[in-house]
């Protein structure tokens, strides 16, 4: 399950308690941290929590305001100086500045919670602008637009996220705004029903990926054997997508070990724009499939990822899993996938649209 999900599903036990709850999201990082903007941590009053804001060095401390915010209901703002002692008496040595919104959300005022229940259930992307500090008084921080709202305020910045994806802190108007994109969780579509597609939805499912499987024939206990899978299908010759619709932007792998199916399969995925399409097998295999497939080009070789997986000395149905998704992860978000110790640099490029934080530690509770 991925941290969104988590999220939501610790916010609907919460409301189910009627208690009031805190959110504490990054809104800007300067310098090394573990977490980027955007990432959240869900606080309930007895000290439970949900996701995090850090690798674990900031949590505590952070749980600890978001109870006092709860019983307050004052938004706080938050700067944690990771290069130094912050008043919680931890030296981190991270090397980074991190500044931390953290709101009080309940029931009737759920803060940025339908708009993450809109990208992660109902799978829609949505561009959100949240208030950070405002001279308006109008417009007190936790304020939020959402992307083809009513409002006109900030519609042409959350037009600019949803074409171009980038985020972060902007000003609009005297008001200081967080931007932010979410993106439904990446959907995947394995091909296949044999035992070695069983590791593969078992990772996927534990990043929080939406995962089908499709498989050429049902066998005993198929259905039983891939329970944590989204969707189970059976395609037939008639309907090789056993009644399933891909996505656009979905990765999709053929496991199938049926070449006849796979000829089949071939025309009608590559006529849907997938972030990545693999093929287990061998690559004179991938090659031959292009040839024999009816109305299918041989520059059609060029898109797929054949064979599929990361060459990382994978041996074992879970180390060639963990290969496929590993590709899967460096292609689809366009990040090659060297060793971060041979990185020139940080490992997560400075958006020049974002101010460097200056390295001292504050404290700027503002008004909710």
């Amino acid at each position: 399950m991925n941290e969104s999900l988590a999220i939501l599903q610790g916010f609907d036990s919460i409301c189910a308690e009627k208690k009031p709850a805190a959110l504490a999201t990054v809104i800007r990082v300067s310098g090394s941290s573990y977490r980027r903007p955007g990432a959240r941590m869900l606080v309930a009053g007895d000290g439970r929590t949900w996701g995090g804001v850090s690798g674990g060095c900031l949590e505590r401390d952070v749980a600890r305001r978001a109870r006092q915010v709860i019983d307050s209901g004052i938004a706080d703002l938050r700067q944690y100086d990771t290069t130094d002692d912050f008043d919680s008496g931890a030296a981190l040595g991270c090397a980074g500045v991190i500044e931390i919104f953290i709101e009080r959300i309940s029931t009737g005022v759920p803060g940025p919670i339908p708009a993450l229940r809109t990208s992660q259930v109902d799978r829609q992307l949505v561009a959100m602008a949240t208030v950070i500090t405002s001279v308006d008084k109008s417009l007190p921080p936790g304020t939020r637009y959402i992307a083809g709202s009513n409002s006109t305020f900030a519609s042409e910045l959350l037009t600019e996220v949803l074409e171009t994806g980038v985020t972060g802190m902007r000003t609009c108007d005297g008001v200081e705004l967080f931007l932010e994109l979410h993106r439904p969780p990446q959907s995947l579509v394995l091909f296949g029903g044999g035992p070695d597609v069983v590791p593969v939805v078992e990772i996927a499912k534990a990043l929080g990926w939406q995962v089908t499987v499709i498989a050429s024939h049902a066998t005993v206990g198929f259905r039983e054997r891939f329970v944590l899978a989204d969707r189970v299908a059976v395609g037939t010759e008639d309907d090789p997508l056993g009644g399933m619709t891909v996505e656009p932007n979905s990765a999709v792998v053929l496991m199938t070990h049926n070449y006849p199916r796979d000829l089949q399969l071939l025309p009608a995925l590559l006529a849907i724009p997938l972030k990545f399409f693999g093929i287990l097998g061998p690559r004179r295999r991938a090659e031959r499939l292009v040839l024999e497939s009816p109305n299918v080009s041989p520059a059609a070789i060029h898109r797929l990822h054949a064979p599929v997986g990361m060459d990382m000395g994978a041996d074992t149905p879970q180390t060639i899993a963990l290969s496929i998704l590993a590709e899967i992860q460096s292609v689809t978000t366009g990040h090659p996938c060297p060793s971060l110790r041979d990185r020139q640099g940080p490992i997560y490029a400075h958006d020049p649209l974002l101010p460097e934080l200056p390295y001292h530690p504050t404290s700027c509770p503002v008004s909710a």
